[in-house]
């Protein structure tokens, strides 16, 4: 199993064709003030599983932890498989809506995803402090 897409933004959903629509891609969260919520946001993957790996049930888990390895939050989820009507490898796109995250401490954060505990990749997220904005 590859993990070909993994990218953090402001929107994602898949139409009822299978297309996958992505918007507002980021890397960055900036606040005034920390600990910092952040209101929502979508975890966006792309699987290309192995013909073998078809009609599997496995455990994805969606880790962000900060710049110390520390966990902020660990999300174990179910995920399947699927084989599609052709029997061609299918693209299991899954999306996960973040709500309410918070982020403890200004600096760089990574989710982490695992699948059956096997690593598949990471994204970083930096978390900025910026100044607050002053009415002149």
């Amino acid at each position: 199993m590859k993990l070909p897409i993994l990218l953090l933004a402001d929107y994602a959903n898949i139409t009822s064709d299978g297309k996958l629509n992505v918007m507002g891609v980021f890397t960055d969260i900036n606040a005034t003030s920390y600990p910092a919520r952040h209101p929502t946001m979508f975890l966006v993957l792309k699987f290309a599983p192995e013909l073998g790996e078809l009609d599997q049930t496995k455990t994805l888990t969606v880790k962000l932890q900060d710049s110390d390895s520390q966990p902020v939050l660990s999300l174990p989820l179910p995920f399947v498989i699927k084989q599609n009507e052709l029997g061609k490898r299918p693209d299991s796109h899954y999306i996960i809506q973040l709500n309410d995250t918070v982020f403890p401490k200004e600096g760089g954060y990574e989710f982490v995803i695992l699948l059956d505990d096997e690593h598949m990749g990471e994204i970083a997220v930096n978390a900025n402090l910026i100044p607050p904005e002053t009415s002149g």
